[in-house]
């Protein structure tokens, strides 16, 4: 399974960043049998135009950017995130786990060894 967590830094200490379109940076991990590794830190090409816009304009933008960006992911974490980018997820049979807050490595350690029912 992998999983994306946003963050503004590229530290795998860093705090979760609380806008998931608006991170700077997406880490992302593949975790496989209570064990997790990292495969890379993205980083978001809209962050600073989305964080820019009105909010009416953000989830178009926020679901190109996951499209193109983070299609592979399985698992979104996040502490907010606009509805529709929500249902868009669910549809194609992604899933979102909502927390609220937290450091980056931590919470992905927390997802191997308990799943996403944390």
């Amino acid at each position: 399974m992998r999983v994306v967590i946003p963050s503004d830094h590229k530290n795998e200490e860093a705090e979760i960043y609380p806008f998931f379109g608006q991170a700077k940076y997406f880490h992302v991990y593949e975790i496989k049998k209570g064990e997790s590794s990292l495969l890379e830190i993205r980083e978001n090409p809209a962050s600073d135009s989305i964080r820019e816009l009105s909010h009416g304009k953000r989830p178009l933008n926020v679901q190109q950017m996951v499209d193109e960006y983070l299609n592979e992911c399985d698992v979104f974490v996040a502490v907010n995130m606009n509805k529709k980018v929500i249902s868009n997820l669910e549809a194609r049979g992604k899933n979102v786990a909502f927390v609220k807050g937290g450091h980056v490595r931590e919470l992905v350690s927390k997802i191997a060894k308990e799943g996403l029912n944390m």
